[in-house]
């Protein structure tokens, strides 16, 4: 098998120049486990997950990235 990764952002997370919908904790959990929990159903095995928190001084505020790493025998 060989190792691949996935990778999912959030965007923005907070500051005090955004204006949108902040996605709630339920919700980032939410897809994070869903994508898991696909990886897992077609045959990979979590390696790591890691999260960055990157800011976006433009607009003042958070990107939220998280970074999965996987083995298995293809891309998922």
């Amino acid at each position: 098998m060989a190792i691949y990764t996935k990778t999912l952002q959030f965007n923005p997370t907070s500051g005090p120049n955004f204006k949108g919908a902040t996605p709630t904790s339920d919700e980032i959990n939410s897809k994070i486990n869903g994508a898991l929990e696909q990886i897992q159903k077609d045959g990979g095995k979590i390696v790591d997950v890691k999260i960055t928190l990157a800011e976006m001084p433009v607009i003042n505020s958070f990107v939220s990235i998280y970074l999965i790493i996987y083995d298995a025998p293809f891309p998922v």
